[in-house]
């Protein structure tokens, strides 16, 4: 009986060492993890962003950045801007990469660069209208063809 006894507190001793090693441990592989870099996909459509797209953007950005995501907006005005200071630069610059020197419209060079950008990400966030926009739809497929994660609105 006393044998008994031993084993059963032997092994309660066991169960609460592995619980709380278990916590522990699983905390500083959170605390140690890199955060997960996302882009937020969707419908742009216009040269001039509205409100209305940067707000539906920005509520996405929001989110995914409470839930501990690191965050890439193509919407945020600094990239908006950092696009069309580059575009001018690039185009005054022969590129003979490009047949005949000719650089892309502006539209090509940005999703260029944004499939740029989604290279150096971990994931992708797609927003519901996702479907209705040729640069998200592409944005999507580069994602997939890239093994990226992909998670929907």
């Amino acid at each position: 009986m006393l044998g008994l006894l031993y084993h059963h507190a032997t092994l309660l001793v066991l169960v609460l060492i592995v619980t709380f090693s278990a916590h522990i441990f699983t905390n500083a592989i959170l605390k140690n993890m890199k955060k997960m870099k996302i882009y937020i996909s969707g419908k742009i459509g216009e040269e001039v962003i509205s409100d209305a797209t940067r707000q539906k953007f920005a509520k996405a950005e929001e989110m995914l950045k409470a839930n501990g995501f690191e965050v890439f907006n193509p919407c945020d005005e600094n990239w908006q801007a950092h696009l069309n200071v580059r575009y001018m630069e690039d185009s005054k610059i022969y590129q003979p990469y490009i047949d005949g020197g000719i650089m892309p419209d502006f539209y090509s060079y940005v999703l260029l660069r944004d499939l740029m950008s989604i290279s150096t990400k971990d994931g992708v966030y797609m927003l519901k209208d996702w479907r209705q926009s040729p640069g998200a739809t592409a944005e999507y497929e580069f994602a997939v063809a890239t093994g990226k994660i992909i998670m929907f609105e």
